[in-house]
């Protein structure tokens, strides 16, 4: 995926955020630091960019989502682990996703041996958060706080433009536009809408993509099937099918289909005549749950284009 891909390692490979990259080679790097913005934003990427500054390894980079592992216990595991010798060097980061997600005890509890000097040389804890609100004000108190900032629409063009380049695609004028609106300034949406409108030819079908991706988590390889499907040709989806079976269950490729059939039927850009071909897949695939799975899927496609 390009939001992947192209993450940015160093700070000359940010795009935006021009006052944090002027910031962070000023920081001292002896005291916990917090990242806030907007989801997708790039704020766990900044973290690792701090991180490598710190001189810390890959290997000794530890990334925690506070929302699914909060507990006090938790926090010590963690710290306990920040204390041991690694063969990867001394240097050690603990990133908090979503910090905001620990209970005020939690966070005192990661903080407090931090006040440790022997330990601050070698340990940096760094937090990444969307509300910001969410931290009382004495906690706060303890980071260093940075703020990192949507795109604004020329850093969104020469991102878009730039992915583009390294990739190969061209892109109208209309579709560059209409991606750019709708990422609101937040690179992952930017990149993961690349994805799904690169080889679409109208705007109307580019919109419901989009649209698509806001109802449903669009995986690609399942949103190329679907399409093919649609057109209802057996020796196109065959082709396809056998090569995505190697990669997914034959049940997650099932659920993927009946997700997007159910989508296009809440959305705005479905045509009134496709309702009946939409619910006639959704049956065949919705009667295909049983026992062999991967014959039950081939053969419901299979009747799906007849």
């Amino acid at each position: 995926m390009p939001h992947l891909k192209y993450r940015p390692k160093t700070l000359e490979t940010l795009f935006g955020n021009a006052e944090i990259k002027r910031v962070i080679p000023t920081l001292n790097l002896s005291r916990p630091i917090l990242i806030e913005g907007p989801f997708g934003s790039g704020k766990t990427s900044v973290a690792h960019i701090i991180a490598s500054m710190f001189g810390a390894e890959e290997f000794n980079i530890l990334d925690v989502n506070c929302e699914h592992y909060s507990k006090v216990d938790d926090m010590r595991a963690e710290l306990d682990n920040l204390k041991k010798s690694s063969i990867f060097g001394t240097k050690k980061v603990l990133i908090l996703d979503e910090i905001h997600g620990l209970s005020d005890k939690s966070l005192k509890v990661i903080l407090k041996p931090l006040e440790d000097e022997k330990l601050l040389q070698d340990v940096l804890i760094i937090g990444c958060t969307t509300e910001i609100n969410k931290i009382s004000a004495i906690l706060l108190s303890r980071f260093t706080i940075l703020k990192v900032r949507p795109l604004d629409t020329n850093e969104s063009k020469q991102l878009l433009d730039y992915v583009c380049e390294q990739e190969g695609i061209v892109l109208q004028k209309w579709a560059k536009q209409l991606l750019i609106a709708k990422a609101e300034g937040i690179p992952r949406i930017l990149l993961k809408n690349l994805v799904l409108v690169k080889n679409t030819p109208t705007i109307e079908e580019a919109k419901y993509l989009l649209e698509l991706s806001i109802l449903e988590e669009v995986d690609e390889d399942i949103l190329t099937l679907y399409k093919v499907l649609y057109n209802g040709v057996w020796k196109n989806v065959k082709g396809l099918l056998s090569s995505l079976l190697k990669k997914k269950s034959p049940n997650a490729v099932r659920i993927g289909l009946m997700n997007l059939i159910g989508a296009r039927l809440l959305s705005d850009y479905m045509k009134e005549e496709e309702g009946g071909r939409l619910i006639s897949l959704y049956s065949n695939l919705e009667g295909a749950y049983t026992i062999p799975e991967k014959a039950s899927l081939i053969a419901a496609l299979f009747r799906c284009t007849r």
